[in-house]
C-alpha cells in the first residue's frame, strides 16, 4: 500500500481487523497487571505492558497496512522520528501508564490513522473497563458493547474512581466483575455519559446549574430584594464558586445576600467561595466577576470567613468531622460611596450602543 493514498474507505475495509488488533493489545496489557515501572530518558514511566501492547500493534499494522509508516511512543523514544510527507499511523500503546501502575482502570490504547495531515480514523480501547470505541471520517463513530457473565461470589478490587472535585477518591472495594463472552456494536451511538475529571466537565456544569437555582430561590424566600442573577462557575467545580448579582438597596444588603447564599440548602454543601457583585456585573461572566473582585473588594473589610461548614469527603482539604471553611467576598461598590456617587465612573458604552454594534457587526460578536 502506498503511504500517500490512505483513505477512510481503506480503513473501513479493515475496521474489524483493526478493532481486533486494539482488543489484542488490550489483552496484552491486562496480562501485566501489577508490573513494576522503569523510567525512560525523559523521566516518564514505562512498563512491560506498554512494550507488549506496542509490539502487538506494530506487528498487526505491518500486516494490515503494509508500507504505512508507524509513529509509536515507545519505539520512537529510542530513535529520531522519520520524515513524513504522507499517511502514517500514530500509536500510544498505553496512555495513562501512571494509572495502570497504580492499579486504576483509567488508561487507554490509542491508534490513529493520519492522511493529508488530518486524522481519518481512530480506535480507542479502555482495557480496564472492557470498552472500545472507533470512528472513521464519513462513516460515523461506534461504541462497542460487551456481553459476558458474572459469577456470584467472585470479586476483584474496584476503584479508586475520579470524582467531581477533579481528583481520585481514596477508597477501593471488592466488586463483582464480568467475564467477557461477546462484543457487539451500534452505529452512530448516543453516548449518555458524564465522565468526572479535572474541570470543566458535564457533572460540574449540571450540578452548578441546579445549585444556582436553589440559591436564587432561597435568597428570594428569605426576603432578599433585587437579586438579579446567581451562577456557580463550572471550573469551581459545581457549587464551589458561587456569584450573586444584586442591586444594592440598603446598608448590609450585600453581606446579607452572602450569608444566606452560603448557608442555604443550595449553597451549604461543599461550598468554598461565595461572591456578591453589583447590578452592572454579570454574575455568569467570570471575567467581570474577577474585575469586580480586583477593583471593588478591600481584603481588610470586605471578607468574611465561615468555619465548620458542611463539607464533602471528596474535598481534598475536608476537616475531621466532615467540615470545611468558607470565604465570603463582598465585591460590591461600598454602599455609602454608591449613595454619594463618590466611586469612579466605569468606562463603558451604553446598552443601546452595544446593541447597535452587535446588529451592525454580527460576525464580530458571535
Amino acid at each position: 500500500m502506498n503511504s500517500t493514498d490512505l483513505r477512510p474507505d481503506d480503513i473501513l475495509a479493515r475496521s474489524l481487523n483493526l478493532t481486533a488488533l486494539v482488543a489484542k493489545a488490550s489483552a496484552a496489557i491486562l496480562r501485566f497487571a501489577g508490573a513494576r515501572p522503569r523510567h525512560k530518558a525523559d523521566g516518564s514511566p514505562v512498563t512491560d505492558a506498554d512494550e507488549a501492547a506496542e509490539a502487538v500493534i506494530l506487528d498487526g499494522i505491518s500486516q494490515l497496512l503494509p508500507g504505512i509508516p508507524v509513529i509509536a511512543e515507545e519505539s520512537i523514544a529510542r530513535r529520531a522520528p522519520p520524515a513524513l510527507d504522507g499517511a502514517f499511523v500514530l500509536v500510544d500503546p498505553l496512555d495513562g501508564t501512571k494509572e495502570f501502575i497504580a492499579g486504576r482502570d483509567e488508561y487507554t490504547v490509542n491508534l490513529a490513522l493520519i492522511s493529508g495531515r488530518r486524522p481519518i480514523a481512530g480506535f480507542v480501547a479502555a482495557p480496564g473497563r472492557a470498552l472500545l470505541w472507533r470512528g472513521i471520517v464519513g462513516h460515523g463513530a461506534e461504541r462497542l458493547a460487551i456481553e459476558g457473565e458474572t459469577v456470584p461470589g467472585e470479586t476483584r478490587p474496584e476503584g479508586p474512581f475520579g470524582e467531581w472535585m477533579g481528583y481520585y477518591s481514596d477508597d477501593t472495594q471488592e466488586r463483582p466483575f464480568v467475564r467477557v463472552k461477546t462484543i457487539l456494536h451500534r452505529n452512530d451511538p448516543i453516548l449518555t455519559c458524564a465522565p468526572q475529571h479535572r474541570p470543566v466537565d458535564e457533572t460540574g456544569l449540571l450540578k452548578g446549574i441546579a445549585g444556582a437555582a436553589q440559591i436564587w430561590r432561597a435568597l428570594e424566600a428569605c426576603g432578599i430584594p433585587d437579586v438579579l442573577g446567581v451562577w456557580n462557575h463550572e471550573a469551581g467545580p459545581a457549587t464551589r464558586f458561587s456569584a450573586i448579582q444584586i442591586r444594592q438597596r440598603y446598608p448590609g444588603h450585600a453581606r446579607q445576600a452572602l450569608h444566606v447564599a452560603c448557608a442555604c440548602q443550595g449553597g451549604a454543601y461543599a461550598g468554598k467561595w461565595t461572591v456578591v457583585v453589583d447590578d452592572d456585573i454579570d454574575a455568569g461572566d467570570l471575567d467581570q466577576v474577577l474585575w469586580a473582585m480586583c477593583t471593588r473588594f478591600d481584603p481588610k473589610v470586605d471578607i468574611d470567613l465561615v468555619q465548620k461548614a458542611w463539607a464533602s469527603k471528596r474535598d481534598p482539604l475536608y476537616l475531621p468531622g466532615n467540615f470545611n471553611n468558607r470565604i465570603l467576598i463582598d465585591a460590591c461598590i461600598p454602599y455609602d460611596m454608591k449613595l454619594k456617587g463618590a466611586f469612579p465612573q466605569v468606562v463603558d458604552v451604553s446598552a443601546d450602543l452595544r446593541a447597535k454594534l452587535r446588529a451592525k457587526f454580527p460576525k464580530l460578536f458571535n
